[in-house]
């Protein structure tokens, strides 16, 4: 049983995490602007880690592919 959890477990990429800084510039947006797409949940809201909020890179490759940015 332990096996086929670590094998599929291999199968998935790991997460890339994006910083605010770096979705912004992904985004061709300002700071403000990535909080107000936020709130107005048209992005996701990131994760926290301490003081830091990180973004899952996949959900934000998938905003704009669903074009709402």
């Amino acid at each position: 049983m332990q096996r086929e959890s670590l094998s599929s477990a291999s199968q998935h990429p790991p997460r890339q995490y994006l910083t605010a800084k770096h979705v912004c510039k992904k985004l061709c947006i300002s700071r403000s602007n990535l909080y107000a797409k936020v709130k107005d949940k048209t992005l996701p809201a990131p994760l926290k880690l301490g003081r830091s909020s990180l973004w899952i890179e996949s959900e934000i490759e998938a905003a704009i592919e669903r074009k709402a940015v």
